[in-house]
């Protein structure tokens, strides 16, 4: 198990661990900033969740994206002064596609969502 999950698991961690700040926790999401490999200098933070993968999203799952997009408005706004709520145009939300990628694809038993607010000026 990789330590974020590990941290969102409520697992403990060795001592010599880093344990990454959490912006929020509740029953379906574990939030935390990037801080590996940030693509954007103004906000980039990960949602996690024990969900399945993304390929195993169905129709039905769409009150979860609605939460994850929810949810990443709301901490990408609080990380930004000045960000519009209503603003979609301000923030990005991916899974595991470009400029992110996982070489471990396919992830099949958890699902992470990237949000972050452009540029993108740390890619690379």
């Amino acid at each position: 198990m990789c330590s974020i999950v590990a941290v969102a698991a409520g697992d403990v961690l060795q001592a010599s661990d880093a344990r990454p700040e959490i912006l929020w926790r509740d029953d379906n999401f574990t939030a935390y900033p990037e801080q590996a490999n940030p693509v954007s200098s103004k906000a980039h933070i990960v949602i996690w969740s024990a969900r399945p993968s993304l390929y195993t999203l169905s129709s039905s799952d769409l009150p979860l994206l609605v939460n994850i997009r929810n949810l990443a408005r709301r901490l990408l706004a609080s990380s930004l002064t000045g960000l519009a709520q209503q603003d979609n145009s301000q923030f990005h939300i991916s899974f595991i596609t470009p400029p992110l990628r996982d070489n471990k694809i396919p992830v099949s038993d958890h699902l992470y969502a990237y949000a972050y607010i452009p540029p993108v000026d740390r890619l690379g």
